[in-house]
C-alpha cells in the first residue's frame, strides 16, 4: 500500500470554488495535538478546536494552514505562511479556514482513532 503525501478537496473561499491539497503535520506538530486531545474532553476535532483557549486554537490554525495549499494558476501555494496568507482572500475566509483545518487535524490523527480517525 502506497502512503499518501497529501490529499486534495475543493471548497468555495474568495468567491469560488478552490482546490486545496492538505498533508498531514509533521511528527512535532502531531504530539502537541494529541496532548491537546488528552486533557481535555473533547471526542471530535470540531469540539477540540472550540474548546481550545484563543491563543492555543490561533497557533493550532497557523500551524495548520502551514500543512494547507490552495492551487493557483502558477501552481499550489500555502494558505499560511510565516505570518503571511499566500491568498490574501484568505484572510476573512473564516469557514474555509476552519474546515481546512479540521481536514489537517483529522487527516494527521487518523491513524489514532479506529474507522480512520476522529469525526470532524
Amino acid at each position: 500500500m502506497m502512503h499518501e503525501e497529501t490529499r486534495t478537496l475543493e471548497l468555495p473561499a474568495a468567491g469560488e470554488t478552490r482546490l486545496f491539497r492538505v498533508s498531514k503535520l509533521d511528527a512535532f506538530s502531531g504530539v502537541r495535538v494529541l496532548k491537546l486531545l488528552a486533557r481535555g474532553e473533547a471526542e471530535t476535532v470540531q469540539e477540540l478546536l472550540f474548546s481550545l483557549p484563543d491563543a492555543e486554537l490561533k497557533s493550532l490554525m497557523e500551524t495548520c494552514l502551514c500543512h494547507a495549499e490552495v492551487s493557483l494558476p502558477a501552481g499550489f501555494i500555502r494558505v499560511w505562511d510565516r505570518g503571511c496568507w499566500g491568498l490574501p482572500e484568505m484572510e476573512t475566509e473564516t469557514l474555509a479556514c476552519f474546515r481546512l483545518t479540521q481536514e489537517v487535524l483529522a487527516w494527521t490523527l487518523s491513524g489514532f482513532f479506529p474507522e480512520g480517525g476522529p469525526a470532524s
